[in-house]
């Protein structure tokens, strides 16, 4: 054999390996700098290489990851995207590199979450929305982490494109139903109120949303009907109470004391007893102010309110008819203890 055989031989295998992208040199030089920890002489080495070869998909697909690891994470996407446009090869590499680092960010956001570190927590969040923008659970939770950091406008914006992306993500529907009732979008507030009820939600927190959204919008049939049906669910004093404020509002002053008076418990009695006595003087039941006089004034002495009502009904009155009224009114109470 040869010399000039032997170079002939040589040369067109090199012209072979040329031809058909063979370039085990740079991924030997880009593994063994990045195994080294030098991933900036891993990254150059394969960008030398792209200039020479700018259709080998295996490369971009190799620098991805290589930002990747230097959290360049614009530069990782525009690296794997390119390597999807050149060759169907790699998709399914691309598809889980993608995964995995919106995995890796969303588990490093919860755990920032957890520590109370909001601020750090949207960065990871954010970067995973930047690699699968269309994953609906990293909308929710970057808007969770806009909450922990008392940033409501940007968390409505968060849960608006989780649900774009999944309309049945609950807790992002339940979450962005409080803000907009605190944003004071009622109409808002009700519609997610609404989509929860009609997908099967029948809880407590629903039903109270509909009925103070219909509410505020000023729906009184629906708002009854929403507060009855609350009513029935809820066993906090504060539901009664809203709806015997909605029923003052409407002008139904006795179903409103009704109310109230089934909402008397505990630490907040003088509060429903006060505005027991502001709807009697309303309609001018002057013998229910002087009961309800006496009642806010055997809690609070010295309740000076409470002292001005009753020399209002008995002015109203006359001193005896008073008295009588409150007379009948402890016998019975006596007999209903007995």
């Amino acid at each position: 054999m040869t010399n000039h055989f032997i170079f002939r031989t040589f040369f067109f295998a090199l012209t072979i390996c040329f031809l058909s992208g063979c370039g085990a040199p740079v991924w030997q030089k880009a593994d063994l700098a990045e195994r080294q920890g030098n991933l900036d002489s891993a990254a150059s080495e394969l960008e030398s290489y792209i200039l020479q070869n700018p259709t080998d998909a295996r490369a971009y697909y190799q620098l991805g990851e290589i930002r990747a690891q230097q959290k360049r994470w614009d530069e990782m996407l525009i690296a794997l995207k390119t390597c999807d446009d050149l060759s169907d090869r790699w998709q399914m590499e691309t598809a889980n590199s993608r995964e995995f680092y919106w995995t890796e960010n969303i588990n490093a956001g919860i755990h920032r979450q957890e520590a109370a570190e909001a601020g750090q927590a949207i960065s990871h969040f954010q970067t995973a929305i930047k690699i699968l923008p269309q994953n609906a659970a990293g909308h929710r939770l970057l808007g969770e982490a806009f909450l922990q950091s008392h940033q409501p406008a940007a968390a409505i914006s968060a849960f608006e494109n989780a649900l774009q992306f999944d309309p049945d993500d609950r807790r992002a529907r339940r979450l962005i139903m409080r803000l907009y009732f605190g944003d004071k979008n009622y109409a808002a507030s009700l519609n997610a109120a609404q989509y929860l009820q009609k997908h099967g939600s029948q809880d407590v927190e629903t039903l109270r949303y509909l009925a103070y959204s219909l509410d505020k919008l000023d729906d009184r049939p629906a708002a009854i009907t929403a507060y009855e049906a609350l009513i029935k669910q809820s066993g906090d004093v504060r539901d009664v109470e809203a709806f015997a404020a909605f029923q003052f509002r409407c002008g139904e002053y006795e179903t409103a004391v009704d109310l109230s008076r089934i909402a008397i418990s505990g630490d907040n009695a003088l509060r429903n007893l006060r505005a027991i006595a502001q709807m009697q003087l309303m309609m001018k039941d002057y013998a229910g102010v002087a009961i309800t006089a006496e009642e806010i004034l055997a809690i609070a002495p010295d309740d000076r309110a409470a002292l001005a009502l009753k020399q209002v009904s008995h002015a109203a009155l006359g001193e005896q008819q008073a008295l009588d009224i409150i007379s009948h009114r402890i016998q019975e109470q006596k007999d209903d203890q007995e």
